[in-house]
Parts: C-alpha cells; structure tokens; sequence
C-alpha cells in the first residue's frame, strides 16, 4: 500500500512538472515568492514596528512560530530528498534547495497566512482571491521541481493546523504584549502609525536594522544554497 502510494505520488508529480508554458512560468515564479519566509517576517516587522497593530502580529508571529515546531521536525526527521534530486525527468527551474522535501513549508505559510488575513479583517470577498493565490503557491512547489504532490499536501494540512494553533494561544500572547506595553518609554497606540519612526532618530535606524538583517539573511541563504548546488 505504501508503495503503490509512493509510486501515485511520483507519477502525479512528473506530471504536473511536465507541464510548462513559457507565458506561466513567469507568472509561477513570482507567485512562489509569497511562500518564503522572509515576505512574511517583513509583514510581521511592519505591524509591530511601523503601524502596530498587536493583534495582527500576534497571530502572523504565531503562524510563523508554529511552522517552526510542525514544519521544521518532520523535514529533518524524514529528511526525503527533493523530487529533482530523485526523479529523471524533472525539469528544475527553482532557486536551490538545502531543506529535505517532506512537507513544504511553502504551503504552509501561504496557507496559514491566508486563513490569518481572512480572521484578522473578516473580509470574506477576499477569499477568492487567497484562494487563487495559495493554489497558485502551492502548484509552483510542483511545477519548479521543488516538492512532490504529497509534499504539498501536508504543508497544505499543517498550514490549517498551525493556524489554529495561532489563534487559540494569540489570546495569552495578548497578555505579554500588554506587559511589554506598560515599559514603553514613548506613547503608542494600537492600530496606529509608531510616532517614534518619526520622531525619534533611533527608533528609525533601529527598523532600518531590523529590515537590513532580513534582507541580509534572505541574500545569505540564497548564497548557501547556491553553494549547496554547486
């Protein structure tokens, strides 16, 4: 049974990967990069830094916190190698890979951000539009040779559970946020611009730094697995 269902995954996969247009692959390609980490830890700097909004950045903090411990353990634990490194066939055209296949973490932050934005502003009308989006990151996964179908999946299953995970501890996350709150030395208000980033010369190069070292770290990482490639 296994078997069979390893064998299903492998030829799902090439299928789907076989498929290539010159005019979406482009389009692929760009929707992919909302699936990486460093677009989200961006997002979660500038509701805490810039316009903060604690609710916001409690449960998109969670969702990446909770990718930490569902996503991170089972990649090392099952360490399955990337359908490009196993299957002939596969056309690659992903940036480099250093993390094992098994899930995809793609999937899971596009997935947990989504039902996150839909919670977070209760805004229904944009659930088509996420949902285009999220099959749009997920099926990029297949298409560059990065994951296999089942890969996605489970990024897809745990991207749900890490949401709820999220929302169901934001409330005592809430908690600390307003204890950090009571030793602020300037004024802040929720769901408001941070008065610092204009007033005051170190709050301004302290976000400076902070989006500095994400940018710096998403252009080591992609050095590193330049290198791993190679």
């Amino acid at each position: 049974m296994f078997e069979k269902i390893i064998l299903f995954d492998k030829e799902i996969t090439l299928r789907l990967n076989s498929f290539k247009n010159n005019y979406l692959t482009p389009i692929i390609k760009f929707f992919a990069f909302f699936g990486q980490e460093p677009v989200w830890l961006g997002i979660l700097a500038f509701f805490l830094f810039i316009w903060y909004d604690p609710n916001i950045f409690i449960v998109l903090g969670g969702n990446l916190l909770a990718g930490i411990y569902l996503v991170v353990p089972l990649k090392y634990i099952i360490k399955r190698k990337r359908p490009f490194q196993q299957i002939d066939g596969i056309i690659f055209l992903d940036r480099p890979q250093i993390s094992p296949s098994f899930p995809s973490w793609h999937c899971y932050n596009i997935i947990s951000m989504s039902c996150a934005i839909i919670f977070l502003l209760n805004l229904w009308i944009l659930l088509p539009f996420l949902v285009i989006i999220s099959f749009l990151v997920c099926f990029s996964r297949i298409y560059l040779g990065s994951h296999y179908f089942i890969d996605v999946i489970f990024g897809i299953v745990l991207g749900f559970l890490g949401f709820l995970i999220s929302i169901s501890t934001a409330p005592l996350w809430l908690i600390l946020v307003l204890i950090i709150e009571s030793f602020i030395i300037f004024p802040i208000a929720h769901q408001d611009w941070v008065t610092a980033i204009f007033t005051q010369w170190w709050y301004l190069l302290l976000v400076i730094l902070v989006y500095s070292i994400i940018f710096i770290n998403t252009f080591y990482l992609l050095k590193l697995k330049g290198r791993k490639k190679n």
